[in-house]
């Protein structure tokens, strides 16, 4: 487990599977800023619009594997996390 890690998501539930797979229950938010250009976007934070997506899901880690640092891995493959 990476320590001292801010993580951007939060696990709900790990599950040890018969095959030894940690079974990976997590939630994560991502927000965006809605504009295309700097001139669409506010320098008065309260007038910025955002759109928030949320997902619940999970995810299989191969056994012996870090689950913080896997489930980082996949949520930057998938564009979740930058």
């Amino acid at each position: 487990m990476v320590q001292d890690m801010l993580k951007p998501f939060k696990i709900i539930k790990i599950v040890e599977e018969d095959d030894g797979v940690q079974g990976v229950f997590f939630e994560v938010s991502k927000r965006e800023i809605i504009g295309s250009s700097a001139s669409e976007l506010s320098a008065d934070l309260t007038k910025t619009k955002t759109r928030v997506t949320n997902m619940a899901s999970y995810v299989g880690v191969p056994a012996g594997g870090d689950i913080d640092l896997y489930l980082l891995n996949y949520l930057k493959e998938t564009g979740w996390v930058l």
